[in-house]
């Protein structure tokens, strides 16, 4: 995606910051995924992020702001109305990440709001309906997400993924349309095993990826 960002570094830190707009990959909505919505915002998307670094350790989290516009207006009983809509969703992250000769340790978590646009599961819902024009306010689903990946070895690579996704729901309720993707999805638990024989220049191996979904009511 179109993006200004800026980054600072220094011996142990390291500071990201960036503006982001929507081109190939959009936010749900309405109209299905399409980019109108944060045109008619007028506002990018915002990320700033900070790691602290040393041998063998990477630490950081990071923070984004995502503000979009669902509609501008909405034809009612003949008529046809402006509207002041807007759906703005915070998310954040925290990682880690270890390595030395024999280990490689990395684990994330993310509380995600609305982040459809990176074909995360997520989106929002109609929480409450203007009886005279039709607008809307919208309140963001939020979505837990945690995994860790561990690899031991240099030649000989055994390795574990482990991946869990909860559907925390909206802070307000939903009492009309629900726009985003898997916002039936209650939970989702992920595996990975993995085992590879490492050359210089050649790599095999194989994996084993089992996952299983619980379903609920939107």
């Amino acid at each position: 995606s179109p993006q200004i960002r800026y980054r600072y570094n220094n011996e142990a830190w390291q500071l990201t910051g960036s503006i982001l707009w929507q081109l190939q990959y959009l936010s749900a909505g309405p109209r299905g995924k399409s980019e109108d919505y944060i045109k008619n915002s007028c506002v990018p998307e915002i990320y700033f992020g900070v790691d602290y670094k040393k041998p063998a350790w990477q630490v950081g989290a990071g923070v984004e702001v995502l503000s979009l516009v669902p509609r501008t207006k909405n034809e009612k009983d003949g008529n046809i109305y402006k509207l002041n809509e807007r759906v703005t969703s915070v998310s954040g992250e925290a990682h880690v990440k270890y390595h030395d000769d024999n280990w490689l340790v990395m684990a994330k978590t993310l509380l995600a709001s609305n982040l459809t646009q990176t074909c995360m599961l997520g989106g929002y819902g109609v929480t409450s309906v203007d009886s005279r024009t039709g607008e809307q306010e919208y309140s963001p689903y939020l979505f837990s997400t945690s995994w860790i990946n561990i690899v031991y070895g240099k030649r000989w690579k055994p390795g574990i993924f482990l991946g869990y996704l909860k559907n925390l729901g909206a802070n307000k309720e939903i009492v009309g349309d629900t726009y985003g993707v898997g916002l039936d999805v209650d939970q989702v638990f992920s595996a990975n095993l993995q085992f590879s024989y490492n050359l210089p220049h050649w790599k095999l191996g194989f994996e084993y990826s089992p996952s299983i979904a619980w379903y609920g009511d939107v």
